[in-house]
């Protein structure tokens, strides 16, 4: 996989429990200049009891995940991994 980060542009690879794999889900920015991203949760592949979701080319920030209601932080350049099973 290629993504284009870099600057202020970072990546967030999510995962979570199969159960939400279809689920529809949801990134609020803190800064409320930053648009909300939406996106669904994806099977895992290779693990059947997991789901990923890829989310390249985010804004540097702060994130609340609104299925969980956790905080990520995005940093440019870089990838990002969070996993909202507990």
């Amino acid at each position: 996989m290629v993504l284009d980060i870099g600057g202020n542009v970072g990546a967030l690879i999510l995962r979570a429990p199969a159960e939400l794999c279809g689920e529809e889900l949801e990134l609020t920015p803190v800064d409320p200049s930053v648009t909300k991203v939406h996106t669904e949760v994806a099977n895992g592949g290779w693990r059947s009891d997991r789901s990923t979701r890829r989310l390249p080319q985010l804004l540097a920030g702060e994130y609340e995940v609104d299925l969980t209601a956790q905080r990520v932080s995005v940093v440019g350049g870089q990838i990002t991994e969070i996993d909202v099973s507990a």
